[in-house]
């Protein structure tokens, strides 16, 4: 993933306390472009730590931002320190953080605006040192016209904003992923790596990619990109296509109908379904 990061207009470096966030699509590479942002700034010695917002359940959110206290709850059977304590000093990157709800946000904008948390089940607050990173799919102004967002923590989260472009806008990026991904999926397998034939690449650059790199390393299980000379139709050659792209270019010659091809379920031997590496 470093080689993308490398040939992308480089991502700025701002002081250590600057507050950034993003609009980034679904699959476009958000986590490695925050480890980018925290690995550039002057705090890369200390933690990053990451939580997809989404994924917390409303009950949860206060005590893993904040931690709590012995006895705060049913099951809480010991003090836990939330990750704003565990980042201190270093960077915490918040995931969807347009998934928030109305009363987390709330509770999230107290933090940003006195740097102090306190912990669920005590009265003590604690200094925090801590340089957020927020990124969401999601237009924050549009959801602050519609009352889903409040505008005064947008305006705290946005002190430094940065665009990463879907995928299909960045070839080059394209090409290093994808020869990444080969090579990960058969360092697994201790299979050597494989040439990628021009017709491959071809159809690699002409696929617009709405899942952008998720998408891509999903991609790769296909035992076509594994091969030295692919014949069969690669599973992205009948789907979504870049505007003004060839049919024709898109579709190599194949030896069987194209029902037969897409109906065939995809390989499950060794290197064409290699697990997917460890971020």
């Amino acid at each position: 993933m470093w080689a993308a990061a490398k040939s992308s207009p480089p991502l700025p470096r701002w002081s250590s306390s600057t507050r950034s966030s993003s609009g980034w699509q679904t699959g476009s590479g958000k986590e490695n472009a925050a480890y980018a942002l925290h690995h550039w700034s002057p705090r890369r010695e200390q933690k990053l730590l990451t939580v997809n917002c989404a994924a917390l359940p409303e009950q949860l959110i206060e005590s893993e931002l904040f931690g709590y206290e012995r006895g705060a709850f049913s099951g809480a059977d010991r003090a836990r320190a939330g990750l704003f304590e565990a980042a201190n000093g270093g960077t915490l990157f918040l995931d969807e953080v347009g998934e928030l709800s109305a009363q987390a946000q709330a509770k999230l904008l107290r933090a940003v605006e006195s740097k102090r948390i306190s912990r669920l089940g005590s009265s003590e607050e604690r200094e925090i040192d801590v340089r957020l990173v927020a990124a969401t799919n999601r237009s924050l102004e549009s959801e602050i016209k519609t009352g889903r967002f409040r505008q005064d923590l947008f305006f705290r989260l946005s002190a430094a904003t940065v665009a990463i472009p879907p995928l299909r806008q960045r070839p080059q990026d394209l090409l290093l992923l994808a020869r990444r991904f080969l090579e990960q999926a058969c360092a697994a397998l201790g299979r050597p790596v494989p040439a990628v034939a021009p017709a491959t690449l071809r159809l690699l650059t002409e696929h617009a990619w709405p899942g952008n790199v998720r998408e891509l390393k999903n991609a790769r299980q296909h035992p076509s990109p594994l091969r030295p000379r692919p014949r069969k139709r690669l599973p992205w050659a009948t789907s979504t296509k870049r505007s003004g792209s060839s049919s024709a270019a898109a579709s190599p010659r194949r030896s069987r109908p194209p029902e037969a091809s897409r109906s065939r379920p995809p390989s499950s031997s060794a290197c064409r379904s290699a697990p997917s590496p460890a971020r």
